[in-house]
């Protein structure tokens, strides 16, 4: 009698098994390809959300070869968030805000960043930009100070760089402050930095890298398209906290300090923390802080190993929130009261020392009103 040799025997072993693996997965792939063909038959893939939007008098971004989108020149329209349409105004550089009458002799304060810096969900005179404008206006009684706002919804590090570029075209800013957003910028940077610097009119904003395979099956398969919509959350918070994600953006804030510092033009840093650091409570925002320990001390780092200054805006709009909501109902971006708050704070961080220009004070050591 012949005696089965162990690689015949783990042969029928393993024949054995993917049989049983391929019948259990069976019920699994047969749910899947009818949950394919109910999509299917349901209706047509969602239209392009652009013209959606436009169709409904929404403004819409440009696309633009080197930031990847602005908003078109000396345009109006809504900008819907939070169930509430903003009438949102650009001017003539594509910029949210009136039209700046710059004077060469007064104080130019450049704002960079995403929609925090623009002023989501808000009026434009709500906007942190447009309050802090206010305020440092009224402490040295200087109507000619100018608060430039520059931010655009989406905006990473790189593209703050290539703003400041832009706008230096118009007006040589004395000061910039740059906002570095905890909640997205370093998985803006990772996104961007797959059509950066020559192909950003190709720039789609997905999480995964739309050729890898996955974002391929997406585009093929309805039922992998909601999987990935109803993961999208997740897939965020996990590519913003990844080590690639805080690389890139560090090596952007790097860039953009020394740009700074080669034209003699000091930049301040501003923090902009997660809404779940404000408002915690829940295994959600558990579990939100405790695996987002090494993003919440990049800046840190880059300011001990870079020198660049900054302020975190944790306290401050974690002081307005102990008597009114800091953040829109449903919504990450600042209420009014957020972005007052915001405003004041850095209103505060500013050294006077930068608010000098040619020997004459800009601002004094009175408390803000």
């Amino acid at each position: 009698m012949q005696r089965a040799t162990p690689g015949r025997a783990f042969g029928k072993k393993a024949k054995w098994l993917g049989g049983r693996l391929l019948l259990a997965a069976l019920p699994l792939l047969l749910a899947l390809l009818a949950c394919e063909l109910i999509l299917r038959v349901a209706g047509p893939a969602p239209a392009d959300p652009d013209n959606r939007m436009s169709d409904r008098g929404f403004l819409i971004c440009d696309h633009d070869s080197l930031l990847g989108w602005i908003f078109p020149p000396d345009a109006a329209g809504d900008f819907e968030d939070d169930n509430s349409p903003v009438v949102i105004e650009t001017n003539a550089w594509g910029l949210r805000g009136p039209e700046y009458d710059i004077d060469p002799d007064g104080l130019h304060i450049v704002v960079l960043g995403d929609s925090y810096a623009f002023g989501w969900g808000v009026e434009e005179e709500e906007s942190f930009p447009r309050q802090l404008e206010r305020i440092l206006r009224g402490r040295c009684g200087d109507p000619t100070l100018t608060v430039i706002n520059a931010g655009i919804p989406g905006y990473g590090p790189y593209q703050q760089i290539e703003m400041l570029r832009r706008v230096r075209r118009h007006v040589p800013p004395d000061i910039v402050i740059a906002t570095f957003s905890l909640a997205n910028d370093p998985v803006d940077e990772l996104r961007i930095a797959r059509y950066a610097p020559d192909r950003l009119w190709d720039y789609v904003p997905a999480v995964k890298d739309p050729d890898a395979l996955l974002s391929r099956l997406s585009r093929s398969s309805r039922t992998v398209a909601l999987l990935d919509e109803r993961t999208l959350g997740l897939q965020l918070f996990l590519a913003n906290a990844g080590a690639d994600a805080r690389r890139l953006a560090e090596a952007s804030m790097v860039r953009l300090n020394g740009e700074c510092e080669e034209t003699g033009v000091p930049l301040l840093m501003v923090v902009v923390p997660q809404r779940n650091q404000i408002l915690s409570g829940g295994p959600g925002s558990w579990f939100a802080r405790r695996f987002s320990r090494e993003l919440r001390a990049l800046p840190r780092e880059i300011a001990r190993r870079h020198g660049v200054p900054q302020i975190d805006l944790t306290p401050a709009l974690a002081a307005v929130q102990q008597y009114e909501d800091a953040y829109l109902q449903h919504d990450a971006h600042w209420s009014p009261a957020g972005h007052e708050a915001v405003a004041r704070a850095i209103a505060a961080a500013l050294p006077t020392a930068w608010l000098i220009r040619d020997g004459i004070p800009h601002a004094g050591d009175a408390d803000d009103d």
